[in-house]
Parts: C-alpha cells; structure tokens; sequence
C-alpha cells in the first residue's frame, strides 16, 4: 500500500501523542531504575534477545551514556509513532476502505497513562519497537508467511508476554475479511515456537536467565488480573477514589462489552471482554511474576481493537482516553517531582563522597504540599507518587553509584540519607 500524505500526518499525530504528554520528564532529564545500570547484556538475561540488539545499536550511535539522556525518549516516541502507523495501516488493508476509527483508535494507544512508562522509562522504549514488529509480521503472513513468523519471532523476544497481542490481532482480521483460521494459528504458533527453540538454544550454548525468564507456568493468577487492572484503576482513582480502583476495575470491559452488544448485537458483543483476558493471559505461560504497567501494552491495544466494529464503542472509548489524559499528565509530573528530590539530594553531596542509607520506614510519609494531587493506582493494586519514581527512594545503590559516590555503612562524619523521606539527616 503506497504510503500518502495523510499517512505522513497521522505519522506526526501519533508521534506527537507520545511525546508531548512526556515533556516534563524529558525537559527535566528524569531517568529512572534501570536506565542507571543496564548494560546490552543485561537484557540477555531475560532471553530479551530484540532489546539486546536495540540497545547495543544505540549505545554505539550515542555512547554508553545513552539510557542517561533525551535520546531515549525521541527514539521511543517514533517507536510509538510507528507502531500506530502500523495498526492504522493494516485495518484499513482489511476493511478496504478508510476509517476514521481505525486512525482515532490508534491515536489513543499512547495517550493512556500506562505508556508513560514506555517514554519516559528509557530502558523500556523498546517494548514499542516489539509490539511494532509484531503488528507488521502479523500482516506480512498472508502475502510472506516466512517473513512475518521470523518478525513475530523478533518481536517477542524483545519482551514476551506481547505474544499477547496476537489474539486481538486474529479476531480483527476474522472480523474484517476472510482468512485462513487454522493456517493463521499454526502461523503465530510457529513465531512462538522459534522464540521458544530460540531460547533453549541459549540455554544449551551457556547463557543463564536470572528469575526463570522465557517460557514457563506461572504459579499465580495474580499478574493476569493486575495486568488487566492497570487498564481502567488510573482513571478510577483519579476521579473517584482508591477504593473504587480496586474493587470497580473491570466495569470498563463489562461496560464497553455492553455497548457493542447495543450498537451491534449481531457482531461478536463479547469481544471486550475476551480479548483483554486473552492478551493478558500471555502472562501466565512466561513465569514472570512481575505485574504493572509496561506489561500491560499489548491488555490495552485489545481494548481498543475490540471496539472496531461498534462506533459507540469507539467513541465510549475516545471519551475514556481523554479523561485519562489528566492522569497521563500528573503522572508525567510524578517522575519530574522524583528525579528533582534526587538533584537536589545530589547536590548537597561534595564530589565523591561516600554515603550511607537509612530507612526509617517501609511505608511512604505523607506528600509534601507541592505534590500534593488526586491519587493514581497503576501497579500492582498500589497507589504511584512522585516517591515511587525517586531513585533514591526505590534504587539508592544503582543512583548515587552512577554518580560516583559509593555506599557506606553509617558513621561519624559520613552523610546519611534517610530513603523513606528523601531528607539528608546528617552531614
């Protein structure tokens, strides 16, 4: 399909849907976690061999210092841009005509608090890249089936429970044209497959993973439910209370499945609630027991495919994202007022100087007045503040190795830091 003008300016739409909610993370240099330590190799430990590749290549173009600057922002952000080119391109192949749903709908995918972390996160920015390549060999296997296993295969190395995204994927081509079901199943199976023998490879050739990463039973249903919850429970605290996150998290499938049985009774009015569940139920064949939000991408673009064929759900949902913004932009705001706690923490520190760490409790204090703002639930039924983004808060250790000054015991004349409250309590 040739790309257009129009392709051209929904490229810019997406791309500016991305970044612009994020300015104040990428204005203010925020990293976070991760971005402190990781090294290429570090995601070979998680059989992640796509981010592997990804983050040697830039750290070749921009130095080792990459994940630490604005770079990884820019580069996630296209990464976004692409991804929703992608979808919007490919419903419209299957449907035949254009649809300004289709462009809507992939408009809102980075407008949803939860892809703060794909942005502002430097280390996981790639994950858009996954969900990308997944997309496109999706649509590569009618016409080059070999071609679109081996990006599938890609894809899902770059992180694994985006295998995820296959299913709303198939239920959308089903519902848009005819197509081979079985031959489509054994396909993706296939992808998965590779990446599967692609691990034991690994494993046989001497590379460990720490945590059991790749392919495994998981033991709990927990990650699948709180995987679905990062959908709806951001807005819900926001608005109505923490209580209510908790407890009212699913009425947004249960609603939306609702609506397209109203406005299309003869289409497949389930497909609100199916698909979410499927996307997310991934998790529970990867071992991984980790939950939040840069697991539940592939959750919400299932979400909004399921809502193809009803306008009112489209629209249902345009109305939801833009509610949402609010607590894309204070979140955004949350990991600026983390990383300027840890500044200025760093900044009463003489060059060099060895500190200690404290904690006095394991529970957060109370907000100070300036950043005080309306809750947000968004990971593992738990309340996010600027406290869960401070690295001297979450990741002491990694942050003020990074910036030369090494952790010591507590002792006369050495400065100590108190984590819970991010306050230096003696110099």
């Amino acid at each position: 399909m040739p790309v257009t003008r129009r392709d051209g300016l929904w490229f810019v739409a997406y791309f500016a849907a991305a970044l612009l909610p994020r300015l104040s993370p990428l204005l203010s240099g925020a990293v976070f976690s991760d971005d402190l330590i990781h090294v290429p190799a570090g995601h070979l430990l998680s059989y992640r061999f796509l981010n592997y590749l990804e983050l040697g290549f830039w750290q070749t173009v921009f130095g080792p210092a990459y994940l630490l600057g604005s770079a990884p922002q820019i580069i996630a952000s296209f990464y976004t841009a692409a991804l929703c080119s992608a979808i919007r391109a490919v419903l419209r192949s299957w449907a035949g005509v254009p649809r300004l749903e289709f462009s809507v709908l992939a408009l809102l995918i980075p407008l949803h608090p939860l892809w703060n972390t794909f942005i502002s996160w430097h280390v996981t920015g790639v994950y858009a890249l996954s969900l990308f390549l997944i997309v496109i060999g999706y649509a590569l296997l009618a016409s080059r089936p070999m071609a679109g296993v081996l990006l599938i295969a890609l894809g899902v190395s770059g992180y694994q429970v985006h295998l995820g995204l296959v299913a709303p994927l198939l239920f959308a081509e089903l519902s848009l044209r005819k197509t081979p079901l079985v031959r489509r199943v054994l396909q993706c199976g296939a992808a998965a497959a590779l990446y599967v023998i692609a691990t034991k490879i690994a494993a046989l050739a001497g590379l460990t993973t720490w945590g059991g990463r790749g392919m495994g039973l998981a033991a709990s249903f927990h990650p699948l439910t709180n995987n679905l919850a990062v959908i709806a429970q951001p807005l819900l605290s926001f608005y109505v209370s923490v209580e209510a996150a908790w407890r009212g998290w699913s009425a947004i499938f249960a609603i939306l499945a609702l609506i397209a049985a109203i406005h299309r009774p003869r289409r497949w009015a389930p497909a609100p609630l199916v698909l979410p569940v499927a996307a997310a139920a991934v998790v529970l064949a990867t071992n991984a027991p980790d939950s939040g939000p840069r697991m539940a991408a592939a959750i919400w673009i299932a979400t909004l495919l399921a809502a193809i064929h009803s306008r009112a759900a489209t629209i249902a949902l345009v109305v939801f994202t833009l509610l949402a913004l609010p607590v894309t932009l204070t979140d955004a705001e949350n990991r600026t007022r983390g990383w300027r706690a840890d500044q200025r923490i760093l900044a009463l520190l003489p060059a060099g100087a060895p500190v200690a760490i404290v904690r006095s409790s394991f529970d957060d204090p109370p907000l100070p007045p300036e950043w005080q703002s309306r809750p947000i639930v968004m990971q593992d039924f738990q309340a996010v503040t600027p406290f869960s983004y401070s690295n001297v808060h979450t990741q002491p250790e990694w942050f003020f190795g990074r910036f030369g000054h090494p952790i010591v015991p507590p002792a006369p004349g050495v400065v100590t830091i108190d984590r819970t409250t991010l306050r230096v309590i003696s110099r």
